[in-house]
């Protein structure tokens, strides 16, 4: 999916983090990055926590073709009905689930970042 608010026109990977995501009005979205360096010097630049920053390797997902992390102290938020909107016209198109290790690191992270409103965090918390 390409998103106004990347800086890149080439579409990206949107990871749907949600616990509910057909019971929430909001989904959160966390959006991976090949810019893996640029990524951590960003973090490490911020002094934001390290588990703020998921490195995802090929070997740990099939669908990634290089080195990529997440920062999940940037997330993006999308109504359910616009995503299905974009779904139906083609716009998007779905992956392979990422796997319960890497999705509880992104949850931590999420969590972790004093850049995420407590609201959204909700939406990615057990509680």
């Amino acid at each position: 999916m390409v998103d106004r608010r990347l800086s890149s026109t080439e579409p990206h990977y949107f990871i749907v983090l949600n616990r509910d995501p057909y019971g929430d009005k909001l989904l959160l979205l966390a959006v991976a990055s090949s810019q893996v360096e640029k990524v951590r010097a960003r973090r490490k630049r911020k002094s934001l926590p390290p588990e703020t920053v998921v490195e995802i390797s090929p070997s740990d997902y099939q669908d990634f073709k290089v080195d990529s992390c997440v920062n999940c102290n940037t997330v993006f938020t999308k109504s359910l009905v616009e995503l299905a909107d974009q779904w139906k016209r083609k716009e998007i198109r779905g992956q392979a689930d990422l796997g319960d290790t890497i999705l509880q690191q992104l949850i931590t992270g999420i969590m972790a970042s004093p850049m995420i409103p407590e609201e959204e965090k909700k939406l990615v918390s057990d509680c």
